[in-house]
């Protein structure tokens, strides 16, 4: 399966990881270039990624690290949005114009930024969600 994990955080890259070692394409996306930028660095230049845990042991490659989701959305058939609650209405801007009806989003941590993510995509003409 082709998946999207938008943030590249603790848990994006958590899960990112575990759904590598189940055998799924998966991309990472960042969406700002301001902070954070060390351990995503190492993910572009490695285009891999390393679990150690519980949920298995290893080094899983990625199929895409990119800060353009226009590389990966409109292919993932699931979009995985690891972002604080109160980012969502960015990340709909934008996601929302490479987000299709076939997809399922799913946002983390939910909390209220779900709500404030569909109202901005809903804002943008985007009817999908």
């Amino acid at each position: 399966m082709k998946i999207a994990i938008v943030g590249s955080g603790h848990g994006g890259c958590a899960m990112a990881a575990v759904l590598a070692m189940q055998g799924h394409q998966v991309a990472i996306v960042k969406l700002g270039t301001a902070l954070h930028m060390e351990n995503f660095k190492v993910l572009r230049e490695r285009k891999s990624i390393c679990l150690s845990g519980i949920a298995g042991q290893g080094e899983f490659l990625l199929d895409q690290v990119t800060n353009e989701p226009a590389e990966v959305i409109p292919q993932a058939e699931i979009v995985l949005v690891y972002y604080v609650g109160n980012y969502h209405p960015l990340v709909a801007k934008r996601l929302a114009p490479y987000l299709h009806e076939r997809q399922t989003v799913v946002i983390n941590p939910g909390y209220a930024g779900s709500l404030l993510f569909v109202k901005e995509m809903r804002a943008l003409g985007n009817t999908s969600s």
